[in-house]
């Protein structure tokens, strides 16, 4: 094989691994979206169960159903509105049913995903470590971002010696 022909071949490899990356990083903003409210709902059940109580069935709710929504209007996301960063740039950062401002925050955790993706297959290639950084990578990203969102707002003490 060519060196020009691996190049080529290593250049499809990092572009797939970061269309790849963006999907990912679309679906991580699923997950920090949704799985803090799922385990709140089944620490609830939990409880209730423990205590001999009853709460009202809530609707399915985990990380594929309900379907995406707009926060402020209820419009249901279409495909074509959920294409990793190029439908945020088509929308103007917007809502197309409402107009109401989407956080920056979508398009740039699938953005970095993509290039965590991309950087993974760039240095170790389309080889078993280079998946497992991906992957690793993504879950760490995840767990970053549901820590920020739930700890945001908490003050912090200064230690004590």
């Amino acid at each position: 094989m060519s060196s020009s022909h691996a190049e080529t071949l290593q250049i499809i490899y990092v572009c797939c691994a970061a269309w790849v990356g963006l999907c990912i990083g679309s679906f991580i903003n699923v997950v920090v979206y949704r799985l803090p409210i799922m385990l709140e709902r089944r620490r609830q059940q939990e409880r209730a169960e423990l205590t001999f109580s009853t709460i009202e069935p809530a609707a399915p709710f985990n990380l594929s159903v309900p379907r995406s929504r707009c926060p402020s209007c209820g419009h249901q996301i279409r495909w074509f509105e959920n294409i990793p960063v190029l439908s945020y740039i088509a929308l103007g950062g917007r809502c197309s049913s409402c107009k109401t401002h989407i956080s920056r925050r979508y398009p740039m955790v699938e953005a970095f995903t993509g290039i965590l993706f991309a950087f993974c297959i760039w240095l170790f290639g389309v080889t078993g470590a280079g998946i497992t950084c991906s992957i690793v990578s993504s879950i760490l990203l995840a767990q970053v971002l549901i820590y920020r969102d739930l700890h945001a707002n908490q003050p912090t003490k200064p230690v004590e010696m």
